[in-house]
């Protein structure tokens, strides 16, 4: 059911890495049901999502892109760890292609995306500047991607602090308010004996000898863990921010690039599904 007339819609797309492909799912069942995003916010990969359809792609132009910029392979990119692992030149160089140097004020529809900003603990909803520098920052998961510096201060990936901004939405619109979360944040296995020797060289070594071993999650994995982690119960406060709040299914679909149209058609049905009983007439927002 459409919202009614001079009602704004606003859409919040979380964090997740691959598994955005599921929020163009989303964009996609909410464009075929009628229902118009007027203002799109969103949090790491979300705020990819969110540029790219403020920008005014549709939702199969946003999953061609998207599959273009992972291709090349973004998130890599070794560098002398004392900062970060990865260099964020890889990084870079995707939201160039990607967004040139447009602003942000510029694009079709009102977005914003959110950073951390690590100097004063504090979120940071960026609605104004470089759209390519805020989206980077927007992804830069403290301890792989070095931070982005502004002013003189530090912004991380804003999963940090608000993975799902659907409480940031509703205070700058006066419409229904959706909310996307794909974080999947499950249980995390060792995958190693209690006693076992996690040392790098021994990770490693038992990886060579070892072959297709599970073996223990290595430190990306750790690092987006804990950092998921810290806004969960965040995460969960949002649904009483949303009039509608979408948790896709996505357990049983991997996260790599080759399964995007997995999960982007995870993200199309349940989307589809719920938009069957929703009622924005009855949203708080």
């Amino acid at each position: 059911m459409p919202p009614p007339a001079g009602r704004l819609v606003g859409l919040a797309l979380g964090g997740g890495g691959a598994r955005a492909f599921a929020e163009v799912g989303a964009l996609r069942a909410l464009a075929e049901a009628g229902i118009p995003v007027d203002v799109i916010g969103g949090t790491s990969m979300g705020a990819v999502v969110g540029a790219l359809a403020a920008l005014g792609q549709d939702a199969h132009e946003i999953q061609a892109t998207l599959r273009g910029m992972l291709g090349i392979k973004p998130f890599s990119g070794l560098t002398l760890p004392l900062v970060s692992l990865l260099s964020g030149r890889r990084l870079a160089q995707a939201m160039r292609a990607l967004f040139g140097e447009k602003a942000i004020e510029d694009l079709w529809r009102r977005y914003f995306c959110v950073a951390c900003n690590l100097t004063h603990g504090t979120v940071k909803t960026a609605e104004f500047g470089s759209l390519r520098r805020w989206v980077s920052a927007s992804n830069a998961v403290p301890g792989i991607m070095p931070p982005l510096v502004e002013g003189g201060e530090l912004y991380v990936d804003g999963g940090l602090l608000n993975n799902v901004p659907a409480d940031l939405m509703a205070g700058l619109n006066a419409g229904p308010v959706i909310a996307v979360n794909v974080s999947g944040v499950t249980a995390l296995r060792a995958g190693v004996a209690d006693d076992a020797d996690l040392s790098g060289w021994s990770v490693l070594m038992r990886g060579l000898t070892d072959g297709a071993a599970e073996g223990p999650p290595r430190l990306g994995r750790l690092l987006v863990r804990a950092m998921l982690l810290a806004s969960s119960n965040h995460a969960a406060a949002m649904r009483g921010c949303a009039s509608l709040y979408l948790t896709p299914p996505l357990e049983g679909v991997d996260v790599g690039d080759r399964y995007a149209r997995a999960l982007d058609e995870a993200g199309y049905a349940y989307t589809s599904k719920a938009l069957e009983t929703w009622n924005p007439d009855a949203a708080k927002n």
